[in-house]
């Protein structure tokens, strides 16, 4: 299997989730961006999508569709990263 991303939190691959920071860390589920917004930006996140303002990072949700994204590959259970 291929993927986009690696999760900061898990290290589990990752072809959609949670971004923060333009690309600074990456999150696979909600649990995990809740650990990033804590252990990295100190703020704990009960709603994901609080109207709270924050000029010190932002977070958002995606996707990556094309192979063409693809910078990691699982082989026998570990993640690596592809060399292209």
């Amino acid at each position: 299997m291929r993927y986009a991303r690696s999760c900061s939190v898990t290290g589990e691959g990752m072809n959609e989730g949670y971004v923060f920071s333009d690309g600074e860390f990456y999150a696979k589920d909600e649990e995990s961006a809740k650990v990033i917004a804590l252990r990295e930006y100190g703020v704990d996140l009960q709603n994901m999508w609080s109207d709270d303002d924050n000029d010190d990072w932002v977070v958002y949700w995606t996707q990556w569709d094309d192979e063409d994204d693809y910078q990691y590959e699982e082989v026998n259970g570990v993640l690596i990263e592809i060399n292209q």
